[in-house]
C-alpha cells in the first residue's frame, strides 16, 4: 500500500517484518514523521516522530536499536546522530487505514 505521508530523501530499514521509514521530505519542508508497514498484513502505522525533522539521512541497525545518521534538518547539513530502541517505536504505533495497492515490481 501506499505510504500515509507522500515523501522522498526518506531513511528506510527493515527490522524482522517491519518496515521502518523515517524522515525526509515534503517538497516544501523536512519531516519528522516515522511510519512503519508491516509487511505480513501490508498495514500502515505511524510512531513516534523523530525530535526534529531530518531528510537524506542513512538509518542503520545495531542490536535492538535504530540509528539515525547526518542528513539535512531545517538548518542545512546535520553531523547528529539519534538512537532509539526498535520495541519502544514499534510499540508506539497507530495503524492507519490503507491507504493504496502494494506495487510489486
Amino acid at each position: 500500500p501506499a505510504m500515509p505521508t507522500k515523501r522522498y530523501g526518506t531513511a528506510a530499514v527493515c527490522s524482522g517484518c517491519s518496515l521502518i521509514v523515517a524522515g525526509g521530505s515534503d517538497g516544501t519542508i523536512e519531516l519528522a514523521t516515522v511510519e512503519v508497514l508491516d509487511t505480513d498484513t501490508q498495514q500502515w502505522s505511524i510512531a513516534s516522530s523523530l525530535p526534529h525533522p531530518f531528510c537524506l539521512a542513512t538509518i542503520s541497525i545495531c542490536g535492538e536499536r535504530l540509528y539515525m545518521l547526518g542528513g539535512n534538518d531545517q538548518t542545512g547539513l546535520t553531523h547528529s546522530v539519534l538512537s532509539c530502541s526498535i520495541p519502544e517505536l514499534l510499540q508506539s504505533c497507530q495503524p492507519q487505514p490503507l491507504a493504496g495497492k502494494l506495487q510489486t515490481a
